[in-house]
């Protein structure tokens, strides 16, 4: 995760994005749906509204279907918190960041807003 976090955090909006952006300052768009974990909607311009709960309350205008590489969650409280780039060095040793929430308590498991699909295949 921190390599890719360093990839990211290098990586600029496309076209694509802009082009979005524009749309949504001439009111012709609604919502993207992203399936990117790159975040590149929320530099571009566009509203990313971490809190998705309910679509029908929803504020931001990107909806970010597999999660993001900007954000953390404590798998103990279910803490959720910026994936700040000094964390990476930690990521790449094998190890997570600390919960600001546990770490008193110290258990730390941390994992990045990002839905694995896992298939369990018979062989």
């Amino acid at each position: 995760m921190g390599f890719l976090k360093e990839k990211i955090t290098k990586a600029n909006p496309t076209a694509t994005h802009h082009f979005l952006k524009k749309l949504a300052n001439m009111k012709k768009l609604t919502r993207v749906y992203t399936q990117n974990i790159d975040n590149l909607e929320e530099p571009a311009g566009l509203l990313v509204d971490w809190k998705l709960e309910k679509v029908t309350k929803y504020k931001g205008q990107v909806v970010q279907l597999h999660g993001s590489m900007e954000r953390l969650r404590c798998m103990n409280c279910t803490n959720d918190y910026p994936f700040e780039t000094h964390y990476c060095g930690l990521f790449k040793q094998g190890d997570a960041p600390r919960c600001p929430n546990c770490e008193e308590r110290g258990t730390y498991h941390v994992k990045t807003r990002i839905t694995k699909f896992i298939k369990f295949i018979k062989i």
